[in-house]
């Protein structure tokens, strides 16, 4: 017993280090895996799947400074911590899924459709609250939503056309079980999901935080349309740059989508001399509608450029709604060097009959750096 006490005694002042804690994190990257030591050339202990929860403790950094968590488990090994993000559980998963959704738009074109649909799927488990999620909160906020709509659409452009998405029965079903969203546009042979989806997205969210980044990313999908002339790019940009700065007109974006609104108006104006000639036909009604909600829609914006827009639509109200052009007279010339690079043959035809007279004109078109950049800005327009 005596002995007993001596040995107590001895090591009575010995620290016992207490066990490192651990946290739970996800992988966010497909492929992940665990090496046997914290470095890239170390060799493969295993593999780890998309959102599959890992268990570590400790952090350690490798000589370039790269961070990696110690996985605990049957057998010890690291990962590298950018694939992974920190996970309260599955009760409360919303962060880590929104940085697994976020880490694949940054892959731009090197994410795979295999991928998108990888963390569609996972998305979905968690909308739905399937399985592991019966514990979620009910309610899906604004910021996964919105990356769950951008990986949607992600995917489906990487579908290339129609005919290979019926030719492989996985795409086939993937663009059939998302029908109600993806959209598929013959001339262009591409599927995709339409702006109007994001501005639904922005309605029903329009009193959150989230609300204006919601509507730029509306503001900022490609209209696609086939044959566009005047009518067409205005109703383009009714649909996508005009509800932004409607309701953000002092926005973080707003100069950006008046400049942008500027290029569509200005490109709308060139078809106007032939509107006005008859050689095109476009709906007087309809535009002289588009000029009216794009001028009210402008009342509360101030940045620079505003001028510009209106002037543009001041332009295409006095050319294709208030005066007739004879393209046989000279005085013509002015007007149908506008159009040059529209693709009809009738403009350098007819330009060919006046001659020397067209040639400064033409000449002021062919030089000028800017003459048809107006086209390369803004909503994408097929057609």
């Amino acid at each position: 017993m005596i002995a007993w006490l001596v040995v107590g005694l001895l090591f009575s002042n010995v620290q016992v280090a207490p066990p490192q804690a651990t946290e739970m994190r996800l992988v966010i990257g497909t492929g992940v895996v665990c090496r046997a030591q914290p470095a890239r050339d170390s060799p493969v202990v295993a593999a780890h799947d998309l959102g599959e929860p890992l268990t570590v403790r400790g952090i350690t950094r490798d000589p370039s400074g790269a961070a990696w968590y110690e996985v605990v488990g049957l057998r010890t090994c690291w990962v590298s911590g950018p694939l992974t993000v920190a996970f309260p559980g599955y009760d409360s998963p919303d962060t880590a899924l929104v940085a697994i959704a976020e880490r694949a738009l940054a892959l731009g074109g090197n994410a795979s459709f295999e991928h998108l649909v990888a963390v569609d799927n996972l998305l979905l488990e968690r909308r739905h609250r399937l399985t592991r999620y019966f514990r979620a909160p009910a309610v899906v906020p604004p910021l996964l939503e919105l990356r769950h709509l951008q990986i949607v659409d992600r995917a489906a452009r990487t579908i290339d056309g129609r005919r290979a998405a019926e030719k492989d029965p996985l795409r086939n079903a993937w663009v059939l079980a998302h029908a109600d969203v993806v959209t598929h546009f013959e001339p262009g042979d591409l599927f995709y999901i339409r702006g109007s989806h994001f501005w639904a997205l922005y309605e029903r969210h329009r009193t959150s935080p989230l609300a204006e980044e919601i509507a730029w990313t509306a503001a900022e999908r490609p209209v696609f349309t086939d044959e566009c002339m005047t009518e067409c790019h205005l109703s383009v940009l009714a649909q996508s740059y005009m509800p932004y700065w409607s309701q953000f007109p002092r926005g973080r974006h707003v100069l950006e989508a008046v400049a942008n609104g500027v290029r569509v108006v200005a490109r709308a104006a060139r078809y106007c001399p032939l509107v006005a000639a008859e050689y095109l036909q476009e709906r007087p009604d309809q535009v002289r509608t588009l000029i009216g909600s794009l001028r009210e829609s402008l009342l509360n914006v101030t940045v620079a450029g505003k001028d510009d827009l209106l002037r543009h639509l001041s332009e295409i109200e006095a050319t294709c709604l208030g005066s007739a052009l004879d393209l046989k007279s000279p005085r013509a010339i002015p007007e149908l060097v506008k159009t040059l690079g529209l693709g009809f043959s009738i403009v350098p035809r007819q330009l060919a009959e006046f001659g020397e007279d067209a040639a400064p004109a033409v000449l002021a078109v062919v030089t000028s750096a800017d003459s048809d950049r107006d086209g390369t800005h803004g909503p994408q327009v097929h057609g």
